[in-house]
């Protein structure tokens, strides 16, 4: 009987081990030490759900298994959200490296990786939009309407990357996410053709 439960136990403990995440965070200095990082699911969060550790040595560290694959958001105290940006991070097996920053970054497995692409790309086109928006605010008559028409080539193209990107990751996490929050910029034919 005692090896049964010795090969069961050990059965649970192999099969788990692939599914096991680690997540190594990293912040600049030490001033951070001392303080939490949380990491709360962006969907059904609860208080059972959420888990914490303290920064020690401008580090952090969470552990454990990842039998589901879902997104979270890192993030500090409510003060420090200011210098250190929430990040959202995929909990899926592997190594993820994590940068807590004013520009937090994650990185390690795919979809992460992914994810971080998006980001990087949808913060670009952002703050292009920004620039042109206050250009046109600031502008007379004559350049507005040159710089309206840049800006909606830029949002044409801003709504084509999202919904590339969609339609190429609609299969996973990240895609959902990015669909959701996008779905309101996309046509009635794009959202026809990513329901189908």
């Amino acid at each position: 009987m005692v090896r049964y439960l010795a090969m069961l136990m050990f059965c649970i403990y192999g099969c788990s081990e692939g599914a096991r995440f680690v997540i190594r965070g990293q912040l600049q200095g030490a001033q951070y030490d001392g303080e939490k990082i949380y990491m709360v699911p962006i969907e059904n969060a609860s208080l059972h759900r959420i888990d914490s550790t303290v920064i020690k040595n401008g580090q952090f560290w969470f552990d454990g298994v990842a039998d589901t694959i879902e997104i979270y958001v890192l993030r500090a105290r409510p003060l420090l959200r200011l210098q250190l940006q929430e990040l959202l991070v995929v909990k899926e097996p592997g190594d993820i490296q994590v940068t807590l920053s004013e520009n937090s970054v994650a990185s390690g497995t795919s979809l992460n990786d992914s994810l971080q692409m998006w980001k990087r790309e949808k913060m670009q086109l952002d703050s292009l939009y920004y620039s042109y928006y206050n250009k046109i605010r600031h502008s007379n008559d004559s350049v507005k309407s040159l710089l309206m028409d840049s800006l909606t080539s830029l949002q044409n193209r801003s709504v084509a990357y999202h919904f590339g990107f969609v339609k190429h990751n609609g299969d996973n996490v990240v895609g959902q996410l990015v669909q959701k929050m996008m779905e309101g910029a996309f046509t009635q034919d794009q959202r026809n053709e990513l329901s189908h």
